[in-house]
């Protein structure tokens, strides 16, 4: 019988692709997320 142990030990992370959120305030959520956890907006799209 052949163990899982090495595969499952070496999991390999994956990327988030793509994310939409709904929030109240913007500015302060976009701030947030790049400075708290480090992540990057490409694309800021604005709907009125």
């Amino acid at each position: 019988m052949i163990s899982n142990t090495n595969k499952e030990s070496q999991a390999i992370p994956s990327r988030i692709l793509h994310t939409m959120l709904r929030v109240s305030d913007l500015d302060r959520s976009v701030s947030f997320y790049e400075n708290t956890l480090a992540m990057q907006v490409f694309t800021r799209e604005t709907f009125t």
